[in-house]
């Protein structure tokens, strides 16, 4: 059994990537890791804002959000971007970019920092989307969408990472096609789990009274050690064997609360877990 030094699923050290003569990693990140990592710290941004909204709508059908409620919506997305902002900072790495295994950092291989991996790297294009779609809200995206489009250069280096001068390299260099694979079937299962807990939880509230509410204990139970689990393998690379099932008694939990999503990414995380490398024997 390897030591979780030599897991690839370890939190990323800067010394992992061998350097090049300039001193930088030269394991360039591809453009659909990247894109998996940004669609991940999207999900959770607007997860965090939509959370108050679905519990309203379960909790009092029909009912208008109040300013206080929009308020806390607000609240919740703005914690989750000063979460990213601290993270990109200290690490060069956002919560969607932990779970893939990237990182950003300058081209000769030193830490972004604040300025450069958050105001020079993310504002400014932000500030164009806006500008666009001034005249016409059909436009929103379009800044983003042609800084992406850059990615597909010798480089990768989107508009954002010139202007920031950074780069987007994988935390670990040479790692296969499996671990890649795995690394996204946890965290596909993070998001199936959590979308099942939410709902479990807001059906045991609301049943609760008529003694029913207890049905959904065992879901909320199953999906909150589905994402212990899940988390702890993208962050330490503990991940027990046994655990590549979970996903199946998650999808099976997760039609139990009419969580239609959530079965079909509780599937389609079972289908990359059981398929990808072998997992790491859990020590504990």
């Amino acid at each position: 059994m390897s030591s979780v030094e030599d897991n690839v699923f370890a939190p990323p050290r800067v010394d992992e990537v061998p350097a090049t003569a300039e001193g930088g990693s030269e394991d360039l990140a591809s453009p659909g890791l990247r894109l998996l990592a940004r669609i991940g710290d999207n999900i959770l941004w607007w997860g965090a804002f939509a959370l108050p909204f679905v519990f309203l709508a379960f909790t009092k059908p029909g009912a208008e959000p109040s300013d206080s409620l929009v308020g806390f919506a607000a609240t919740l997305a703005l914690m989750v971007s000063v979460t990213q902002w601290i993270l990109v900072s200290r690490r060069g790495q956002s919560m969607g970019k932990i779970a893939i295994g990237i990182r950003i950092e300058r081209p000769d291989g030193e830490a972004v920092g604040f300025l450069r991996g958050v105001v020079l790297r993310d504002w400014p294009v932000l500030f164009l989307d806006f500008l666009v779609a001034i005249p016409c809200m059909g436009l929103w995206g379009m800044a983003s969408l042609v800084d992406a489009l850059f990615i597909f250069e010798p480089t990768r280096r989107t508009v954002h990472d010139r202007i920031a001068d950074t780069r987007v390299v994988n935390t670990v260099a040479g790692r296969g096609a499996g671990v890649g694979q795995r690394t996204m079937g946890l965290w596909i299962m993070v998001v199936g789990a959590s979308l099942t807990l939410l709902l479990s939880t807001v059906w045991f509230i609301s049943l609760i009274w008529v003694a029913l509410g207890i049905l959904y204990v065992p879901s909320m139970i199953l999906a909150g050690t589905e994402v212990f689990l899940a988390v702890r393998g993208l962050w330490t690379g503990r991940f027990p064997r046994w655990a590549v099932w979970l996903p199946i008694a998650g999808a099976i939990s997760a039609l139990f609360t009419f969580n239609i999503l959530g079965f079909a990414l509780e599937v389609v995380a079972f289908a990359m877990l059981v398929t990808s490398v072998p997992a790491e024997p859990d020590p504990d």
